[in-house]
């Protein structure tokens, strides 16, 4: 009896240690002793029985606290997944890798708690992959006046804020695609002399554009600016700073008919004076619009 209870203090040693719960058991001059083997001399005998013993203990409620938290929104129908000790040490392997993988700072993911949190919000670890580098990952790239536009637009004003606000499971990929446009179409115009608000930003972003399509539109409705400015003898056109915005971001028809209108009419009687401009898809070129 003594060797069998020896055997299984192996085995289930075994399985202390591979959860991080080695303290649980020891030695004493050579012989099996700790709470492992109190546990055995009263029954124990398999990791079932096992495992509803370690949950009484405070060392595993330490530390696998978001075992309890999950079970307990589960019991409200709020999550349909509860994981073991194993697959939540398989999680939080895997959370360190995508987050190393992605050039996150070591400092947000230096405890394990970082990743039960988001185990708690019920992302996998694919999702949070997919959410850093949609958000985070990207804005990582991008130039300090679209990083200060996204701390305007949404309140990140640091990389863990940032990551908190990618990793956010109230938000939708969607969103996180739509607040880095935002980002981009602010930041963007700010260097390129524009005055874009941040509800036009806003508003942009609702339509899917890639970070080069937002710098060229930009620039087209750089381009568009000097017609926006009525001259003399020019009839009311509705054309605003608005106009060319859109025209030139967006593209949208309206608004480049109207200021392709204006630009025929400008070149008409600028030939009849000698000069000429010429609109490109960049925007006026040529001797200046007046």
């Amino acid at each position: 009896m003594e060797e069998d209870n020896e055997n299984i203090f192996s085995q289930l040693s075994a399985f202390l240690a591979s959860i991080g719960l080695g303290g649980l058991f020891t030695y004493t001059d050579g012989k099996p002793s700790g709470w492992l083997w109190e546990q055995i001399q009263n029954g124990v005998t398999t990791r079932d029985e096992l495992n509803f013993a370690l949950e009484q203990t405070s060392e595993f409620q330490q530390r696998f606290k978001v075992i309890f938290d999950m079970r307990q929104a589960a019991q409200q129908g709020q999550l349909t997944y509860v994981p073991d000790a194993q697959a939540v040490l398989a999680y939080e392997k895997e959370y360190v890798q995508a987050m190393a993988a992605a050039g996150v700072p070591s400092w947000f993911y230096d405890s394990y708690e970082d990743a039960h949190n988001a185990m708690r919000s019920n992302l996998s670890v694919l999702q949070v992959e997919e959410r850093i580098e949609r958000g985070f990952g990207v804005m990582q790239e991008m130039p300090v006046e679209v990083r200060s536009a996204f701390d305007e637009l949404y309140g990140a004003q640091a990389d863990g804020a940032l990551l908190a606000a990618v990793l956010d499971p109230e938000k939708t990929l969607a969103e996180i695609d739509r607040a880095v446009r935002a980002s981009q179409l602010s930041g963007f115009s700010r260097r390129a002399g524009l005055n874009l608000s941040l509800e036009q930003a806003k508003r942009f972003a609702q339509t899917e554009l890639t970070a080069d399509e937002i710098q060229s539109g930009i620039q087209d409705a750089v381009g568009y600016m000097p017609l926006t400015e009525e001259t003399i003898g020019e009839a009311a056109m509705d054309i605003t700073e608005e106009t060319a915005l859109s025209a030139g971001i967006l593209g949208t028809a309206r608004d480049e008919a109207l200021l392709e209108q204006r630009l025929l009419r400008r070149q008409v009687g600028q030939r009849a004076t000698g000069g000429g401009a010429v609109a490109g898809q960049s925007g006026i070129t040529g001797a200046s619009v007046v």
